[in-house]
């Protein structure tokens, strides 16, 4: 068996198996990333709950909503799982020794972290939404269902975060909760090394991200745009060799219909309307993939050669119109009723096609189009229709959606971003690491002929929802500290340094040096030890590595 309706049938199969497979490891890479970060199995096991609730509550929302499961929407899981890690994280991060001995109550440290973090994770979860949104523009309702779906997955993850999850991490002993802190010397001096890089080569770096951005949308122009639901599949799948065995024996599974529609009845038991019909059938034999065409003349020219002895040259339409009704009035069989109505003034052309690939199919029915409209008509409505012309449509309507719905997106959130910052060169600043990310995006995707089809056309409006969230926390943080004072260079720096690790040590910098009464004054209870040339801070919290020692200070 072969043809669409096994297609999609195994399609949807083949998907029910990945939401099975992929949803478990995607938690399992979740919770190894947040344990291997954090170092805490409570905390991971907090993130692992708010993940589930909030996947929970996205996925309830598909039989409430009467949305289906397709290969548009079975996207949903994975992406949902990863945002919702996003608030996790920075609430996970804000959470240092230093915070709650400041805050001697636990609860206190937590509504401190919340009202630093609502905000900016607030516009981060809203331009997320309105990425994905922007999609709900695109004509195809796969599409915007994804939209619906995952914009609303991103206000529960807010929700969640700030509701569920502290309450979570009320049930535990707060000294429970903060991690090793292994790997945080290296992880600032690697940040140390990257503002300092920035530094010495940001005209290098700005005007290579500039060119790239160029030189990616150069490469966009070439992109694809085709979609061939046969590729999904291995080669050596059932419905792959099912289909190619049908396609090699018989004909093409791919369909296209021609319709014609006469302005009076009996005009299909005339030779001069059927002649119409065999122009056009005859054109279309000799366009490559095509493999067959039927349509109401081949059984006429086949009985007219039965009835005279099977001579080839009687495989015709006759001349007379009463030996066309006659032969119409002797053949019984419902076959013929699919290619012509009972009033004989609308007819059918089918074509059976072994071209998949939409860009493939397009080209076969614009070469249609462009003989139906050169050719003699006799007044005939003739329209072309049929499963390829319709996803040769979905391609088209594809492209558009993608183009109104990115601009939308881009200026909804610049707009957002150039309000909540209230700075011209701030929000102008914003704009290009925003853009980057999908210019390059398309870049790839020119540059190794990867076709845009329904289900890569998502990474665009995903992408540039999830870019404008680091986006987000590194102007808001670095407008903050140049409001404290602090001139651009070092607002940068502090910036990249806080926004880099995952919670602010006691003494963040590397490279600063300050006394040791000074610091036995901050702290009078620290105690000072050395393990394998390197010295650690022992709090009431845990120990803190790589603080170096030197005669009088620390470094």
């Amino acid at each position: 068996m072969a043809g669409w309706t096994i297609t999609n049938l195994d399609l949807a199969e083949y998907m029910k198996k990945d939401i099975a497979t992929f949803i478990p490891v995607t938690y399992g890479f979740i919770a190894l990333a947040v344990f291997l970060f954090f170092r805490n199995i409570r905390l991971t096991i907090i993130a692992v709950a708010n993940i589930s609730l909030c996947m929970g509550c996205t996925m309830g929302l598909f039989p409430i909503l009467g949305i289906l499961l397709n290969n548009i929407t079975t996207i949903v899981p994975p992406v949902i799982i990863a945002l919702a890690l996003c608030d996790t994280v920075h609430i996970f991060s804000a959470l240092d020794r230093g915070l709650f001995e400041k805050y001697q109550d636990k609860q206190k440290a937590f509504e401190a972290v919340l009202k630093k973090l609502a905000g900016p994770c607030f516009l981060t979860t809203l331009t997320t939404a309105i990425g994905f949104l922007s999609l709900y523009l695109s004509d195809i309702p796969s599409i915007r269902e994804f939209a619906l779906i995952a914009s609303a997955g991103m206000v529960f993850e807010y929700f969640f975060a700030f509701t569920f999850l502290p309450a979570f991490m009320l049930f535990f002993n707060e000294k429970k909760l903060i991690g090793s802190g292994t790997g945080q010397w290296e992880i600032s001096r690697y940040l140390s090394g990257l503002s300092e890089f920035v530094f010495k080569n940001f005209r290098i770096i700005f005007v290579t991200g500039i060119l790239m951005i160029i030189f990616s949308i150069w490469l966009s122009f070439k992109i694809p745009v085709e979609t061939n639901l046969l590729e999904y599949f291995k080669l050596k799948s059932p419905m792959r060799i099912s289909t190619g065995f049908v396609e090699k024996e018989l004909a093409g599974v791919g369909t296209i219909d021609i319709s014609f529609k006469a302005g009076k009845e009996n005009a299909f038991k005339f030779p001069e309307a059927l002649g119409v019909i065999e122009t056009l059938q005859d054109y279309i034999n000799g366009i490559g993939g095509v493999d067959k065409t039927l349509s109401v003349i081949d059984f006429i020219k086949d009985m007219n050669q039965s009835f005279n002895n099977e001579k080839s040259e009687f495989y015709s339409i006759p001349s007379d119109s009463n030996l066309i009704s006659q032969y119409l009035l002797i053949y019984e069989s419902d076959d013929i009723r699919d290619f012509v109505n009972t009033s004989f003034d609308h007819a059918r052309l089918s074509i059976r096609l072994s071209e998949h690939s939409t860009r493939g199919q397009a080209m076969i029915i614009q070469q249609i189009r462009d003989f139906v409209s050169a050719m003699e008509t006799k007044g005939m409505d003739i329209r072309i229709s049929g499963r390829a012309v319709q996803d040769v449509n979905a391609i088209d309507s594809l492209v558009l959606g993608q183009i109104n719905s990115l601009t939308s997106a881009v200026i909804l959130i610049f707009l957002i971003l150039f309000f909540v910052l209230r700075s011209f060169s701030l929000g102008f600043l914003s704009i290009l690491p925003n853009i980057f990310p999908i210019a390059l995006n398309f870049g790839i995707m020119g540059l190794f002929n990867i076709p845009l089809n329904t289900a890569t056309a998502l990474i665009a409006a995903v992408a540039i929802g999830i870019a404008v969230d680091d986006t987000i926390h590194f102007l808001t943080e670095f407008k903050q500290n140049s409001v404290d004072g602090a001139d651009v260079r070092k607002a940068v720096k502090e910036t990249i340094r806080k926004k880099g690790q995952r919670h602010d040590p006691v003494f963040p910098d590397p490279d600063h040096r300050v006394r040791r009464d000074d610091i036995q004054q901050f702290c009078p209870y620290d105690i000072l030890r050395s393990s394998e040339r390197r010295y650690y801070v022992d709090r009431p919290y845990g120990r803190y590595p790589g603080l170096a020692v030197g005669n009088s200070y620390l470094l």
